[in-house]
């Protein structure tokens, strides 16, 4: 596993806001993918912002008194990278909340 994170993904109770916000921070929203959701390349890295439904749905977890919730993705290199991935984060502690899938931006 390389360690990386690909995507930085924030609930945000107000997703025009969140885009405008980060839009005058500097950041430019990518074009092709704008349903919904709101995506800024960083690098290697890419700046997510979901409505906070739409992740509490996509992650199946209720983000329920927090201000803002960020959680991360790593995007794996193959499919034959997913399983040896999820089994380590969970074998390091970590909690598998969604089983692996594609998501709609491929």
């Amino acid at each position: 596993m390389e360690p990386r994170i690909s995507i930085i993904t924030i609930a945000t109770d107000d997703l025009d806001r969140a885009v405008r916000f980060y839009e005058a921070m500097g950041l430019t929203r990518h074009a092709g993918i704008t349903d919904g959701v709101a995506f800024f390349q960083m690098g290697g890295v890419i700046l997510g912002l979901f409505p906070r439904a739409s992740a509490e749905e996509d992650s199946g977890i209720a983000f329920t008194g927090a201000p803002s919730a960020v959680y991360l993705a790593y995007n794996t290199r193959s499919d034959a990278e997913v399983d040896e991935v999820l089994a380590m984060a969970q074998e390091a502690g970590g909690r598998i909340v969604k089983p692996a899938g594609r998501a709609f931006w491929g």
